[in-house]
Order: structure tokens, then C-alpha cells, then sequence
């Protein structure tokens, strides 16, 4: 049993349980090779794992509902761990060590792959991009051409990082087995969500009666980055990125209907002052 497990305050081991003879781990080594190749022969990843396509749906219903009922979030975070652990490509050594760090509750062993500035630069550019890009792998993948990185890459990196964080507010290399303390009632989220397993953007909170799942937009991630407090320059970035958004005419279609993406525009009634001072004359 992982660390994770053994030491976490209240978790039920018993949802750990098999359903339909699949483990929790290859319900998530499953999930991540469905993931890397959407449109591939799924049939054959399931018999290479000894399943189905119907084991594995009901596994995935089952996992789904153990997760929104456990309240310590380990079995959210062991997903993401299982997730990371069978990472490809040119970061995968990144993700299997997210999956260590997380599963034994240990520091992480790799050295950074690129300043966290410039991920935070290529977070920005891609919550810029996501909307109008359509859901296919290949079309995230086309957004993050300029970076040189695919979609999968993008995720990994972004599952590094989010660990690292949550190591740094657990106080650098000694990570809490239980989860800190919370004012009642306030919605929780654990930063270590926010990377690999994050691609569907959907998220739970935790509430004092319930797991919820909730949709997230990758814009409203972005808006969410720059309230939280991040470094000033991140702020400034996101200013610039956002003013550049303005002269997008695929963007300025998409989003004409968002306030913030519309030119401002002065109602006057007749009568009144007008924005140079004059007053209006009525006819």
C-alpha cells in the first residue's frame, strides 16, 4: 500500500479495493494511455491490461464516485500519481517522479526542466489559445508549437511544477500526511491537481458536505493565477496577453459577448453631460 494511503488521517483503505478485477493503478495506467492516443486501438490497451472496454467503464463509475466520497483527497491525488506514472515523451522521467514524490509522500528528485517563469509565459499562451482550438489532441498540440512542446509535454511539466508548489507549502521536503486545516465551510483545492490529470478541466472542491465536480474554463485558470498573487511580472504578462486578445479577430468573434471583450461604449441621456463636458441639447 502506498504511503499516501497508509498515512493519511481517516482515509478507507477498502476504496482501494479492485473493481472488476482492474486496480486502482492500471484504472490509471489505463486513463493515460487512452489519453495519449484518443483516436488509437483502445481495445488493445485493454487487453494488454487483462480488461475490457466495459470493465473499464465501470471501473472508471466506480473509482469516480470513491473519489467524490473521500474526504482526505488521497485517492484524487493517487490517480494523479498512477496518471503520471506511465508519462511518455521527451519529460516522462518528470512525471514518474511526481508519481514517487506523491505515492510515498517523498521530495521531488528532478531538477526543474525550464524556469517557472517561462511555464507560467506558456500557461498564459495556451489559456489564451484553448478556447478557439478546438478539443482534439492534435489541435493542442498545434497550439503549443511556438514552445516547441506538445499537449502531453505541457501536462507533465505542469504536474512537476504543481507538486513542487505543493511541497513548498507543506514546507519544502517534509510533505503533511494529513491535509491542513481549513476554515469551515471554504472550498478547498490541493495545487497538485492542477497538472497531468487536470485535462478534462474539470476539478473537485471540497465542501463540508460533499466532493464537487467542477467545470473549469482555461481563461477563468489564467484570471485565477493573476488574483491569487502571483509574481508581478506574471501580472504584467497576462496584461499584455489580454490586451493582445483585444486585436484578435478570432478571439473578438468568440468572445463578443463577453463584456470584457467589447468596445466600451457611452449611453447619454438627453439632458445630461456628455464625456467632453458639453451638454446636450434636446431637439
Amino acid at each position: 500500500m502506498p504511503k499516501i494511503a497508509a498515512s493519511r488521517a481517516g482515509f478507507d483503505v477498502k476504496m482501494l479495493e479492485p473493481v472488476n478485477g482492474i486496480d486502482y493503478r492500471t484504472y490509471g495506467h489505463i486513463t493515460y494511455a487512452m489519453f495519449l492516443d484518443p483516436d488509437g486501438d483502445h481495445e488493445a490497451i485493454f487487453k494488454k491490461l487483462g480488461t475490457d472496454r466495459a470493465g473499464y467503464e465501470a471501473a472508471g463509475a466506480t473509482f469516480s464516485e470513491r473519489m467524490k466520497q473521500d474526504q482526505t483527497f488521497a485517492m484524487v491525488e493517487m490517480f494523479g500519481a498512477y496518471f503520471a506514472e506511465e508519462a511518455q515523451g521527451t519529460y516522462a522521467a518528470l512525471g514518474r517522479d511526481v508519481a514517487q514524490s506523491v505515492l510515498n509522500q517523498a521530495p521531488l528528485r528532478e531538477t526543474e526542466p525550464m524556469p517557472e517563469e517561462k511555464f507560467r509565459e506558456i500557461q498564459v499562451y495556451y489559456g489564451r489559445k484553448v478556447s478557439v482550438a478546438g478539443t482534439a489532441l492534435a489541435q493542442q498540440d498545434e497550439i503549443l508549437k511556438p514552445y516547441h512542446i506538445t499537449f502531453n509535454d505541457f501536462n507533465i511539466v505542469g504536474a512537476w511544477f504543481s507538486r513542487r508548489l505543493a511541497l513548498q507549502t507543506a514546507d519544502l521536503s517534509t510533505p503533511q500526511e494529513s491535509p491542513p486545516a481549513r476554515a469551515e465551510g471554504t472550498p478547498t483545492e490541493r495545487p497538485e491537481w492542477g497538472g497531468l490529470w487536470r485535462f478534462t478541466w474539470k476539478t473537485l472542491q471540497h465542501t463540508d458536505t460533499e466532493m464537487k465536480v467542477v467545470e473549469r474554463k482555461p481563461r477563468h485558470l489564467c484570471q485565477e493565477r493573476h488574483d491569487r498573487g502571483y509574481p508581478a511580472a506574471d501580472a504584467q504578462t497576462l496584461g499584455r496577453q489580454m490586451r493582445a486578445d483585444r486585436q484578435d479577430p478570432l478571439l473578438r468573434q468568440r468572445c463578443s459577448d463577453e463584456r470584457t471583450m467589447r468596445p466600451r461604449r457611452h449611453r447619454h441621456v438627453m439632458g445630461a453631460p456628455s464625456p467632453t463636458g458639453k451638454w446636450r441639447r434636446k431637439l
